[in-house]
Protein backbone atom coordinates (compact mmCIF):
# COMPACT_ATOMS: atom_id res chain seq x y z
CA UNK A 1 0.00 0.00 0.00
CA UNK A 2 2.73 2.43 1.07
CA UNK A 3 4.47 2.17 -2.47
CA UNK A 4 0.84 2.41 -4.52
CA UNK A 5 0.31 5.92 -2.54
CA UNK A 6 4.14 6.40 -3.32
CA UNK A 7 3.33 6.02 -6.97
CA UNK A 8 -0.06 8.04 -6.57
CA UNK A 9 1.74 10.85 -5.29
CA UNK A 10 4.17 10.76 -8.17
CA UNK A 11 1.62 10.13 -10.93
CA UNK A 12 -0.01 13.61 -9.52
CA UNK A 13 3.26 15.80 -9.86
CA UNK A 14 3.86 14.40 -14.08
CA UNK A 15 0.38 15.17 -14.37
CA UNK A 16 0.30 18.54 -12.87
CA UNK A 17 3.63 18.96 -15.18
CA UNK A 18 1.32 17.50 -18.38
CA UNK A 19 -1.04 19.63 -17.53
CA UNK A 20 -1.23 21.97 -14.56
CA UNK A 21 2.37 23.60 -15.53
CA UNK A 22 1.84 24.29 -18.73
CA UNK A 23 -1.38 26.04 -17.96
CA UNK A 24 0.21 28.41 -15.65
CA UNK A 25 1.72 29.44 -19.18
CA UNK A 26 -1.52 30.11 -20.76
CA UNK A 27 -2.35 33.48 -19.26
CA UNK A 28 0.52 34.99 -21.08
CA UNK A 29 0.86 33.18 -24.45
CA UNK A 30 -2.45 33.93 -24.98
CA UNK A 31 -2.13 37.59 -24.35
CA UNK A 32 1.36 37.52 -26.14
CA UNK A 33 0.36 35.88 -29.26
CA UNK A 34 -2.86 36.69 -29.61
CA UNK A 35 -5.92 34.83 -30.66
CA UNK A 36 -4.49 34.28 -34.37
CA UNK A 37 -1.33 33.29 -32.95
CA UNK A 38 -2.17 31.16 -29.91
CA UNK A 39 -4.72 29.16 -32.37
CA UNK A 40 -1.62 28.68 -35.05
CA UNK A 41 0.59 27.38 -32.05
CA UNK A 42 -2.51 24.94 -31.20
CA UNK A 43 -2.78 23.91 -34.65
CA UNK A 44 0.70 22.90 -35.07
CA UNK A 45 1.26 20.94 -31.51
CA UNK A 46 -2.27 19.03 -32.94
CA UNK A 47 -0.61 18.02 -35.75
CA UNK A 48 2.79 17.17 -33.66
CA UNK A 49 0.46 15.25 -31.19
CA UNK A 50 -0.48 12.56 -33.87
CA UNK A 51 3.49 11.39 -34.39
CA UNK A 52 4.02 11.36 -30.64
CA UNK A 53 1.05 9.02 -30.50
CA UNK A 54 2.16 7.03 -33.24
CA UNK A 55 5.58 6.85 -31.21
CA UNK A 56 4.46 5.91 -28.23
CA UNK A 57 1.95 3.44 -29.92
CA UNK A 58 0.29 2.45 -26.21
CA UNK A 59 2.98 1.42 -25.19
CA UNK A 60 2.12 3.50 -21.87
CA UNK A 61 -0.21 0.82 -20.74
CA UNK A 62 0.95 -2.65 -22.63
CA UNK A 63 4.57 -1.91 -21.92
CA UNK A 64 3.69 -0.67 -18.18
CA UNK A 65 1.75 -4.30 -17.74
CA UNK A 66 4.66 -6.40 -19.37
CA UNK A 67 7.15 -4.45 -17.05
CA UNK A 68 5.12 -4.79 -13.88
CA UNK A 69 5.25 -8.37 -14.57
CA UNK A 70 8.54 -8.76 -15.05
CA UNK A 71 10.12 -6.26 -12.28
CA UNK A 72 11.63 -8.90 -10.69
CA UNK A 73 13.71 -10.51 -13.82
CA UNK A 74 15.67 -8.12 -14.86
CA UNK A 75 16.48 -10.31 -17.91
CA UNK A 76 13.24 -10.61 -19.50
CA UNK A 77 12.65 -6.54 -18.17
CA UNK A 78 15.74 -5.56 -20.54
CA UNK A 79 14.40 -7.34 -23.21
CA UNK A 80 10.90 -5.34 -23.04
CA UNK A 81 12.74 -2.32 -22.36
CA UNK A 82 14.70 -2.47 -25.31
CA UNK A 83 12.31 -3.64 -27.78
CA UNK A 84 9.92 -1.29 -26.29
CA UNK A 85 12.59 1.78 -27.02
CA UNK A 86 13.26 0.54 -30.24
CA UNK A 87 9.79 0.26 -32.14
CA UNK A 88 9.09 3.87 -30.91
CA UNK A 89 12.30 5.19 -32.45
CA UNK A 90 11.35 3.45 -35.56
CA UNK A 91 7.72 4.89 -35.23
CA UNK A 92 9.44 7.99 -34.98
CA UNK A 93 11.49 8.15 -37.76
CA UNK A 94 8.64 6.63 -39.74
CA UNK A 95 6.34 9.72 -39.00
CA UNK A 96 9.22 12.19 -39.47
CA UNK A 97 9.10 10.80 -43.15
CA UNK A 98 5.43 10.69 -43.43
CA UNK A 99 5.38 14.39 -41.75
CA UNK A 100 7.93 15.91 -44.38
CA UNK A 101 5.78 14.44 -47.13
CA UNK A 102 2.67 15.92 -45.62
CA UNK A 103 4.13 19.27 -45.63
CA UNK A 104 5.14 19.21 -49.61
CA UNK A 105 1.75 18.09 -50.33
CA UNK A 106 -0.07 20.84 -47.97
CA UNK A 107 -0.14 24.68 -48.19
CA UNK A 108 -1.36 25.06 -45.05
CA UNK A 109 0.78 22.47 -43.33
CA UNK A 110 4.13 24.24 -45.52
CA UNK A 111 3.12 27.59 -44.35
CA UNK A 112 3.65 26.64 -40.39
CA UNK A 113 6.64 23.89 -41.47
CA UNK A 114 9.17 25.57 -38.84
CA UNK A 115 6.71 25.08 -35.82
CA UNK A 116 6.38 21.87 -36.89
CA UNK A 117 10.45 21.11 -37.11
CA UNK A 118 10.24 22.75 -34.05
CA UNK A 119 7.26 20.95 -32.81
CA UNK A 120 9.50 17.23 -33.13
CA UNK A 121 11.35 17.49 -30.55
CA UNK A 122 8.15 16.51 -28.44
CA UNK A 123 8.29 13.14 -30.32
CA UNK A 124 11.51 12.27 -29.93
CA UNK A 125 11.25 13.03 -26.21
CA UNK A 126 8.60 10.83 -26.20
CA UNK A 127 10.24 8.28 -27.26
CA UNK A 128 13.63 8.67 -24.79
CA UNK A 129 11.31 9.39 -21.63
CA UNK A 130 10.31 5.59 -20.88
CA UNK A 131 7.85 6.41 -17.80
CA UNK A 132 5.95 3.32 -18.58
CA UNK A 133 9.38 1.76 -17.21
CA UNK A 134 9.70 3.82 -14.13
CA UNK A 135 6.08 2.79 -13.58
CA UNK A 136 5.77 -0.61 -14.03
CA UNK A 137 9.20 -1.35 -11.65
CA UNK A 138 7.27 1.38 -9.28
CA UNK A 139 9.32 3.77 -9.51
CA UNK A 140 7.02 6.65 -10.81
CA UNK A 141 8.75 9.54 -7.98
CA UNK A 142 11.67 9.62 -10.39
CA UNK A 143 9.69 9.98 -13.65
CA UNK A 144 7.72 12.64 -11.77
CA UNK A 145 11.14 14.57 -10.81
CA UNK A 146 12.53 14.07 -14.68
CA UNK A 147 8.77 15.02 -16.26
CA UNK A 148 8.49 18.10 -13.73
CA UNK A 149 11.88 19.99 -13.72
CA UNK A 150 12.26 20.84 -16.73
CA UNK A 151 8.50 21.82 -17.72
CA UNK A 152 8.67 23.72 -14.58
CA UNK A 153 11.95 25.51 -15.43
CA UNK A 154 10.47 26.58 -18.55
CA UNK A 155 7.87 28.80 -17.34
CA UNK A 156 10.41 31.91 -16.59
CA UNK A 157 11.68 30.98 -20.56
CA UNK A 158 8.90 31.80 -22.00
CA UNK A 159 7.99 34.93 -19.93
CA UNK A 160 10.89 36.14 -20.98
CA UNK A 161 11.25 35.15 -24.27
CA UNK A 162 7.80 35.59 -25.76
CA UNK A 163 7.06 38.63 -25.99
CA UNK A 164 4.63 38.85 -28.98
CA UNK A 165 3.16 37.36 -32.36
CA UNK A 166 6.27 37.38 -33.79
CA UNK A 167 8.01 35.05 -30.97
CA UNK A 168 5.70 31.99 -31.47
CA UNK A 169 8.77 30.13 -33.00
CA UNK A 170 10.14 30.58 -29.61
CA UNK A 171 6.59 29.33 -27.52
CA UNK A 172 6.93 26.13 -29.58
CA UNK A 173 10.36 25.13 -28.18
CA UNK A 174 10.15 26.35 -25.36
CA UNK A 175 6.66 24.23 -25.25
CA UNK A 176 8.49 20.88 -26.65
CA UNK A 177 12.32 20.86 -25.49
CA UNK A 178 11.49 20.01 -21.86
CA UNK A 179 10.67 16.69 -23.15
CA UNK A 180 13.31 15.99 -24.60
CA UNK A 181 15.66 17.02 -21.52
CA UNK A 182 13.29 14.57 -19.52
CA UNK A 183 14.16 11.66 -21.80
CA UNK A 184 17.72 12.41 -21.65
CA UNK A 185 17.94 12.68 -17.93
CA UNK A 186 15.92 9.53 -17.38
CA UNK A 187 18.41 7.56 -20.08
CA UNK A 188 21.28 8.60 -18.13
CA UNK A 189 19.72 7.64 -14.33
CA UNK A 190 18.81 3.88 -16.30
CA UNK A 191 22.48 3.89 -17.36
CA UNK A 192 23.76 5.07 -13.93
CA UNK A 193 21.54 2.56 -11.96
CA UNK A 194 22.46 -0.62 -14.41
CA UNK A 195 18.72 -0.99 -14.23
CA UNK A 196 18.44 -2.24 -17.77
CA UNK A 197 20.97 -4.74 -19.40
CA UNK A 198 22.62 -3.35 -22.66
CA UNK A 199 21.50 -5.39 -25.52
CA UNK A 200 20.66 -5.36 -28.93
CA UNK A 201 16.72 -5.75 -28.93
CA UNK A 202 15.92 -9.68 -31.38
CA UNK A 203 13.72 -8.83 -34.09
CA UNK A 204 11.10 -11.73 -32.57
CA UNK A 205 11.11 -9.18 -29.36
CA UNK A 206 10.29 -6.11 -31.71
CA UNK A 207 7.50 -8.11 -33.09
CA UNK A 208 6.27 -8.95 -29.46
CA UNK A 209 5.85 -5.48 -29.16
CA UNK A 210 4.15 -4.62 -31.95
CA UNK A 211 1.72 -7.41 -31.23
CA UNK A 212 1.23 -6.77 -27.42
CA UNK A 213 0.60 -2.93 -28.07
CA UNK A 214 -1.42 -2.84 -31.28
CA UNK A 215 -4.81 -2.98 -29.88
CA UNK A 216 -4.06 -0.31 -27.03
CA UNK A 217 -2.44 1.51 -30.15
CA UNK A 218 -6.14 1.34 -32.43
CA UNK A 219 -7.82 2.52 -29.14
CA UNK A 220 -5.42 5.86 -28.40
CA UNK A 221 -5.85 6.81 -32.48
CA UNK A 222 -9.06 6.41 -32.15
CA UNK A 223 -9.18 8.40 -29.18
CA UNK A 224 -7.62 10.84 -31.41
CA UNK A 225 -10.27 10.92 -33.16
CA UNK A 226 -12.65 13.05 -31.17
CA UNK A 227 -9.75 15.03 -29.12
CA UNK A 228 -6.47 15.83 -31.42
CA UNK A 229 -8.60 15.50 -34.94
CA UNK A 230 -11.15 18.13 -33.77
CA UNK A 231 -8.50 20.96 -33.24
CA UNK A 232 -6.65 19.79 -36.69
CA UNK A 233 -10.03 19.41 -38.24
CA UNK A 234 -11.56 22.66 -36.43
CA UNK A 235 -8.48 24.93 -38.14
CA UNK A 236 -8.95 23.26 -41.50
CA UNK A 237 -12.63 24.06 -41.45
CA UNK A 238 -13.16 27.47 -39.36
CA UNK A 239 -9.65 28.58 -39.22
CA UNK A 240 -7.32 29.70 -36.33
CA UNK A 241 -9.53 32.11 -34.86
CA UNK A 242 -11.71 29.50 -33.97
CA UNK A 243 -8.75 26.77 -33.19
CA UNK A 244 -7.75 29.69 -30.34
CA UNK A 245 -11.00 29.35 -28.60
CA UNK A 246 -11.37 26.20 -28.56
CA UNK A 247 -7.94 25.13 -27.62
CA UNK A 248 -8.07 27.38 -24.30
CA UNK A 249 -11.06 25.31 -23.55
CA UNK A 250 -9.51 22.30 -24.04
CA UNK A 251 -6.81 23.43 -21.89
CA UNK A 252 -8.77 24.20 -19.10
CA UNK A 253 -11.01 21.11 -19.29
CA UNK A 254 -7.63 18.90 -19.65
CA UNK A 255 -6.51 20.75 -16.24
CA UNK A 256 -9.65 19.68 -14.61
CA UNK A 257 -9.67 16.27 -16.20
CA UNK A 258 -5.72 15.60 -14.84
CA UNK A 259 -6.88 15.19 -11.14
CA UNK A 260 -7.89 11.72 -11.60
CA UNK A 261 -5.62 10.34 -14.06
CA UNK A 262 -3.18 9.54 -11.80
CA UNK A 263 -5.62 7.64 -9.71
CA UNK A 264 -6.43 5.11 -12.92
CA UNK A 265 -2.51 4.99 -13.93
CA UNK A 266 -1.59 3.66 -10.04
CA UNK A 267 -4.23 1.27 -10.20
CA UNK A 268 -3.53 0.03 -13.58
CA UNK A 269 -1.00 -2.31 -13.21
CA UNK A 270 -2.03 -3.40 -9.81
CA UNK A 271 -5.95 -4.44 -10.79
CA UNK A 272 -4.49 -5.86 -13.74
CA UNK A 273 -2.48 -8.11 -11.09
CA UNK A 274 -5.38 -8.41 -9.07
CA UNK A 275 -7.67 -10.02 -12.47
CA UNK A 276 -5.60 -12.68 -12.65
CA UNK A 277 -4.65 -13.43 -8.93
CA UNK A 278 -7.73 -12.58 -6.96
CA UNK A 279 -10.71 -11.54 -9.38
CA UNK A 280 -12.68 -10.60 -5.74
CA UNK A 281 -10.78 -7.96 -4.73
CA UNK A 282 -9.81 -6.28 -7.86
CA UNK A 283 -13.89 -5.79 -8.53
CA UNK A 284 -13.93 -4.38 -5.06
CA UNK A 285 -10.84 -1.87 -6.32
CA UNK A 286 -13.11 -0.89 -9.11
CA UNK A 287 -16.82 -0.44 -7.59
CA UNK A 288 -15.21 1.98 -4.99
CA UNK A 289 -13.63 4.03 -7.86
CA UNK A 290 -16.15 4.21 -9.50
CA UNK A 291 -18.29 5.56 -6.23
CA UNK A 292 -15.81 8.58 -5.60
CA UNK A 293 -14.17 8.83 -8.92
CA UNK A 294 -17.62 9.18 -10.31
CA UNK A 295 -18.78 11.55 -7.43
CA UNK A 296 -15.69 13.83 -8.04
CA UNK A 297 -15.71 14.06 -11.50
CA UNK A 298 -19.63 14.84 -11.22
CA UNK A 299 -18.73 17.91 -9.19
CA UNK A 300 -15.84 19.30 -11.04
CA UNK A 301 -17.61 19.25 -14.13
CA UNK A 302 -20.82 20.97 -12.09
CA UNK A 303 -17.72 23.46 -11.21
CA UNK A 304 -16.63 24.27 -14.57
CA UNK A 305 -20.19 24.94 -16.01
CA UNK A 306 -20.71 27.52 -13.23
CA UNK A 307 -17.61 29.11 -12.92
CA UNK A 308 -16.55 29.29 -16.75
CA UNK A 309 -16.91 33.14 -17.13
CA UNK A 310 -14.68 33.69 -14.68
CA UNK A 311 -12.06 31.35 -15.35
CA UNK A 312 -12.11 32.01 -19.24
CA UNK A 313 -11.24 35.54 -18.39
CA UNK A 314 -8.95 35.09 -15.62
CA UNK A 315 -6.72 32.48 -17.32
CA UNK A 316 -6.84 33.85 -21.12
CA UNK A 317 -8.49 37.62 -21.07
CA UNK A 318 -11.22 39.20 -22.64
CA UNK A 319 -9.93 38.48 -26.07
CA UNK A 320 -11.10 34.63 -25.25
CA UNK A 321 -14.57 35.36 -23.94
CA UNK A 322 -15.97 33.67 -26.82
CA UNK A 323 -14.05 29.96 -25.86
CA UNK A 324 -16.85 30.50 -22.55
CA UNK A 325 -19.46 28.94 -24.59
CA UNK A 326 -17.09 26.53 -25.19
CA UNK A 327 -16.42 25.18 -21.78
CA UNK A 328 -19.89 24.83 -21.05
CA UNK A 329 -20.52 22.69 -23.74
CA UNK A 330 -17.16 20.81 -22.77
CA UNK A 331 -18.06 20.75 -19.04
CA UNK A 332 -19.70 17.39 -18.53
CA UNK A 333 -16.16 15.69 -19.92
CA UNK A 334 -14.28 15.22 -16.88
CA UNK A 335 -17.44 13.22 -15.20
CA UNK A 336 -17.95 11.37 -18.66
CA UNK A 337 -14.72 10.62 -19.42
CA UNK A 338 -13.95 9.59 -15.30
CA UNK A 339 -16.69 7.21 -15.77
CA UNK A 340 -15.73 5.82 -19.11
CA UNK A 341 -12.21 5.46 -17.97
CA UNK A 342 -13.29 3.03 -14.91
CA UNK A 343 -15.75 0.81 -17.51
CA UNK A 344 -12.87 0.54 -20.09
CA UNK A 345 -9.08 1.15 -19.07
CA UNK A 346 -9.73 -0.47 -15.46
CA UNK A 347 -11.97 -3.20 -15.85
CA UNK A 348 -12.37 -4.50 -19.80
CA UNK A 349 -8.12 -4.01 -20.60
CA UNK A 350 -7.49 -5.91 -17.43
CA UNK A 351 -10.55 -8.46 -18.45
CA UNK A 352 -8.34 -9.10 -21.79
CA UNK A 353 -10.95 -7.52 -23.79
CA UNK A 354 -8.98 -4.94 -25.84
CA UNK A 355 -10.79 -5.91 -29.43
CA UNK A 356 -14.42 -4.99 -27.75
CA UNK A 357 -12.89 -1.93 -26.36
CA UNK A 358 -10.89 -0.64 -29.56
CA UNK A 359 -13.91 -1.23 -31.56
CA UNK A 360 -16.13 1.12 -29.44
CA UNK A 361 -13.34 3.83 -29.62
CA UNK A 362 -12.64 3.51 -33.07
CA UNK A 363 -16.71 3.73 -33.87
CA UNK A 364 -17.04 6.23 -31.55
CA UNK A 365 -14.28 8.15 -33.55
CA UNK A 366 -15.63 7.57 -36.90
CA UNK A 367 -19.04 9.03 -35.61
CA UNK A 368 -17.23 12.28 -33.96
CA UNK A 369 -15.23 12.94 -37.37
CA UNK A 370 -19.18 13.04 -38.79
CA UNK A 371 -20.71 15.34 -36.14
CA UNK A 372 -17.17 17.60 -36.09
CA UNK A 373 -17.64 17.90 -40.93
CA UNK A 374 -21.55 18.92 -39.97
CA UNK A 375 -21.25 20.69 -36.92
CA UNK A 376 -17.66 22.82 -36.66
CA UNK A 377 -18.58 24.74 -40.21
CA UNK A 378 -21.74 26.32 -38.80
CA UNK A 379 -21.17 26.71 -35.32
CA UNK A 380 -16.68 26.46 -34.85
CA UNK A 381 -15.77 26.54 -31.82
CA UNK A 382 -18.81 25.30 -30.17
CA UNK A 383 -19.90 23.17 -32.96
CA UNK A 384 -16.63 21.05 -32.29
CA UNK A 385 -17.37 21.19 -28.43
CA UNK A 386 -20.96 19.67 -28.85
CA UNK A 387 -19.50 16.92 -31.25
CA UNK A 388 -16.84 15.76 -27.95
CA UNK A 389 -19.24 15.73 -25.75
CA UNK A 390 -21.74 13.85 -27.59
CA UNK A 391 -19.13 11.39 -28.27
CA UNK A 392 -17.64 10.76 -25.04
CA UNK A 393 -21.54 10.06 -23.97
CA UNK A 394 -21.60 7.68 -26.17
CA UNK A 395 -18.53 6.13 -25.57
CA UNK A 396 -19.30 6.22 -21.73
CA UNK A 397 -22.68 4.45 -22.24
CA UNK A 398 -20.96 1.54 -24.69
CA UNK A 399 -18.36 0.55 -21.88
CA UNK A 400 -20.69 0.60 -19.61
CA UNK A 401 -23.05 -1.83 -21.41
CA UNK A 402 -19.97 -3.87 -22.46
CA UNK A 403 -18.89 -4.44 -18.56
CA UNK A 404 -22.21 -5.47 -17.89
CA UNK A 405 -22.73 -7.60 -20.80
CA UNK A 406 -19.04 -9.56 -19.79
CA UNK A 407 -20.20 -10.35 -16.19
CA UNK A 408 -23.43 -11.21 -17.09
CA UNK A 409 -22.25 -13.76 -19.68
CA UNK A 410 -19.53 -14.94 -17.41
CA UNK A 411 -21.36 -14.45 -14.00
CA UNK A 412 -20.98 -18.25 -13.85
CA UNK A 413 -17.76 -18.85 -14.85
CA UNK A 414 -16.18 -16.72 -12.32
CA UNK A 415 -18.17 -17.40 -9.68
CA UNK A 416 -16.54 -20.72 -10.02
CA UNK A 417 -13.41 -19.00 -9.54
CA UNK A 418 -11.47 -19.75 -6.04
Amino acid sequence: MASLRRTLVSLYVIQAANFAVPLLTQPWLTRALGVDGYGRLNFALAVVAYFVLLADYGFNLSATRQIAVQRDDKAARSRTFWATLGVKALLAFVGGVMLLVLVALSSTLGEISGLLALGYLAVIGSVLTPTWYFQGVERADFAALATLLPKALAIPLIVAGVRGPADLPAAMLLTAAPGLLSGLWCLAELARSRAVAMQRPALADLRAALADGWHVFVSTAAISLYTTSNTVLLGWLSGTAAVGHFAAADKLLKAAQAATAPVSQALFPRVSHLMHHDRAAALGTLRRLLKWQGAFTFAVSVGLFVLAPVLVRLLFGEAFEAAVEVVRWMAPLPCLIGLSNVFGIQTLLPLGREKLFSRILLVSGVVNLGLLALLAPVYGAPGAAIAVTITEAGVTALMGWAVRAHFAHRAPVDAARP
